[in-house]
């Protein structure tokens, strides 16, 4: 099996890696399972791709919240926080004064409700509001929650994001996903994404392993971010790109791009 992450691994400047398509396409025809791992929702990585087929089987979506097999995007499982679980977790961050949105149920989870503290990084929050034109509304303080949600995502400054991440962790239930990621919109902003049980994609990787009867030590994940980790320590080889954060190129292996990384797995074989 193979995870491969999207934007900055796969895609890079916008453009997508064509060595790592054709290898991908090879590993077709070798019964190696494909999959791209990425925090995109289904709507935000089909609005990417532009109609572009991608050589995989399966997508691991908005960071493990949703498994689709690739032919035919069929739902093969999803999660969803209860309206008790959500509250809690934005009573916690409205007591930390932060932006924050809160995503409707996978897979329309491109759908969203907002809420801005006016002390945020506002370009990141208002990119995000452009992007999304006509899938958003502005959360009210009489508005009632919604019965469930995929995700809540915090978005905090760079030098706030540590802080804000070791806090929301320190007071949220137990069965809470709570991932890091740098924002792919400003690309300097932190995002604390809050998440249900069992989400992050190195869960969702090791629930389509089982169900596919793949060893962890025969497959290869390949990321560049903190919202990768946990795919990354769940594979035999892992692999992260050149440009990655630091602390993940003290951890693992790196390439200079996703075809590197795949060619020097085929060579392990």
């Amino acid at each position: 099996m193979v995870l491969m992450d999207y934007d900055g691994t796969l895609l890079q400047e916008g453009a997508l890696d064509r060595r790592a398509l054709r290898l991908l396409e090879e590993m077709g025809e070798m019964d190696v399972i494909r999959v791209l791992a990425t925090g995109r929702s289904p709507f935000s990585l089909l609005r990417s791709l532009e109609g572009r087929p991608l050589p995989v089987d399966y997508l691991i979506l908005s960071t493990g919240v949703g498994v689709v097999a690739a032919s035919g995007w069929e739902t093969v499982r999803s999660l969803s926080m209860g309206r008790r679980r959500l509250a809690e977790a934005l009573e916690v961050l409205g007591e930390l004064d932060v932006d924050y949105s809160v995503h409707h149920p996978f897979p329309e989870n491109h759908r969203f409700r907002y809420r801005s503290s006016g002390r945020g990084p506002a370009d990141d929050l208002e990119r995000r509001l452009a992007l999304y034109r006509g899938f958003h509304s502005e959360m009210t303080a009489d508005a009632e929650l919604p019965a469930e949600a995929s995700q809540v995502v915090a978005i905090a400054a760079p030098h706030e994001g540590a802080d804000l991440l070791e806090r929301v962790r320190g007071r949220l239930h137990p069965a809470m996903t709570v991932v890091r990621t740098t924002s792919p919109l400003d690309g300097e902003s932190l995002w604390v994404e809050l998440f249900p049980a069992g989400a992050g994609k190195g869960p969702a990787a090791a629930w389509l392993a089982e169900l596919l009867r793949v060893s962890p030590a025969d497959a290869l994940a390949v990321g560049n971010d903190y919202n990768d980790l946990d795919m990354l320590q769940w594979a035999g080889m892992r692999m992260v790109m050149e440009a990655s954060p630091r602390r993940l190129l003290g951890l693992f292996d790196s390439a200079d791009s996703a075809g590197s990384a795949l060619e020097m797995w085929l060579d392990s074989w």
